[in-house]
């Protein structure tokens, strides 16, 4: 009875450390994280199809691993090279045995069972909605692509060899890797089903450099899908400001309810250096934030506002090319209310930093916060700032003394 093979150098820690090691965990987490598909097309299923071959058809031969040629040929190349049997480039030499990949240069439509959904002229259909938030309006955006386009690729496996054992390995593999009657290959995070379609023998009759070899072909076929990237499409659904207030209750504990849902419009305009007056062309209920180039401005000293107008005015003109960004409330919702009928009002403070500890006070209780800002550049609570109460705001760090400090807020 046979004893089982011990594997005796099993590696359970991984050996990269220091930076190498945050550089690989980085690219883990962050590759490929998006909430589109990735864009999958002809030459990516024949790299997949290349790399499903190296990775799962591993053949040793007295030792040594039996090579892959590093690239798929055409049925007429394979002719070509079978003529003498070498395959010769800038690469090098490969000498028997090796294994190589034909592809069948035509590409028919495919079998994949996308094909039972049509959506006509490969219109776009929705794919999902995903919510945004920018720290201060939540949102959502729709995801539409076009419909995978499914082909059917036919490639053929050939081991060349001197050694029948080899032919022995090589049925092995395929049979343990098609035990289920058909295997997956991951080309850009898709799962494409991989068939044996079967098993030909063109071993010839005449020897070469007086060898006996052996050429044995595994027909294979991917129900691969055609998407690209460069026809998704993202549109914004909706923004909506979540806004929170805070009630005490039982002992420290605080119970956050949800205050209201409102439509935010955020409106952007390039300068040209010379114009001082940006309209929105509509009225504005509920002016939240001007900014320039990101940094927060101050209503009545860098621009000036008139409610219910759709006008901002600022007292000098934004140098040229800079990105004016208004954020607002339309007209029609210039009444917050929160769960118990209670009229909301939208607050702006400014203060001067002269020093001391960095704790600010706030003329009314604080039931949500929208903005606040040290100079212009706007801080996250809890990482820059937080609130000690409903009137007091302490910042983490000191300011330079003279610090304009901007607060907007729900009360």
């Amino acid at each position: 009875m046979g004893i089982a093979k011990r594997k005796k150098s099993l590696s359970i820690y991984n050996t990269n450390k220091g930076m190498s090691r945050r550089e690989e965990l980085l690219k883990q987490l962050t590759q490929n994280q998006t909430k589109l598909p990735q864009s999958i097309l002809h030459d990516d299923l024949d790299r997949g199809f290349l790399d499903y071959v190296k990775s799962r058809y591993t053949i040793v031969s007295d030792g040594l691993q039996i090579p892959i040629i590093e690239r798929i040929m055409t049925i007429q190349r394979w002719g070509e090279f079978t003529q003498n049997w070498s395959f010769s480039d800038d690469d090098g030499n490969i000498e028997v045995p090796f294994i190589a990949i034909i592809r069948n240069p035509e590409v028919t439509y495919g079998t994949h069972p996308s094909n039972a959904f049509n959506v006509p002229q490969q219109a776009l259909w929705y794919y999902a909605t995903v919510q945004t938030w920018n720290g201060t309006t939540a949102g959502a955006d729709v995801y539409r692509i076009p419909q995978p386009v499914p082909v059917d690729i036919k490639y053929e496996v050939t081991i060349v060899c001197t050694k029948f054992r080899d032919l022995n390995a090589m049925n092995k593999v395929v049979l343990e890797n098609l035990s289920s009657m058909q295997d997956y290959q991951i080309v850009n995070g898709h799962y494409i089903p991989v068939f044996l379609e079967g098993v030909t023998d063109t071993s010839p009759i005449n020897t070469v450099e007086n060898r006996r070899f052996y050429v044995q072909t595994y027909k294979f076929t991917m129900n691969g899908y055609i998407l690209d990237s460069e026809k998704f499409e993202v549109s914004p659904a909706v923004n909506r400001a979540l806004l929170f207030f805070e009630t005490p209750n039982e002992g420290s504990k605080k119970e956050i309810n949800q205050v209201a849902n409102l439509d935010i419009t955020t409106v952007t305009f390039s300068s040209d250096g010379v114009d001082t007056v940006y309209n929105v062309n509509e009225n504005i209920g509920i002016l939240i934030t001007v900014k320039i180039n990101g940094l927060t401005q101050e209503q009545n000293t860098d621009y000036f506002f008139i409610g219910g107008s759709s006008r901002i005015t600022f007292s000098d003109a934004p140098l040229n090319g800079s990105v004016v960004t208004v954020t607002y409330i339309k007209n029609a919702n210039t009444t917050l209310m929160d769960p118990f009928g209670n009229v909301l009002l939208v607050n702006k403070e400014y203060f001067t930093y002269t020093g001391g500890t960095p704790t600010f006070e706030i003329s009314n209780p604080i039931k949500a916060m929208l903005s606040f800002d040290v100079n212009g550049l706007e801080e996250t609570e809890n990482l820059g700032y937080q609130l000690l109460d409903a009137t007091h705001i302490n910042l983490f760090d000191e300011p330079i003394i003279n610090s304009k400090i901007g607060v907007i807020y729900i009360s």
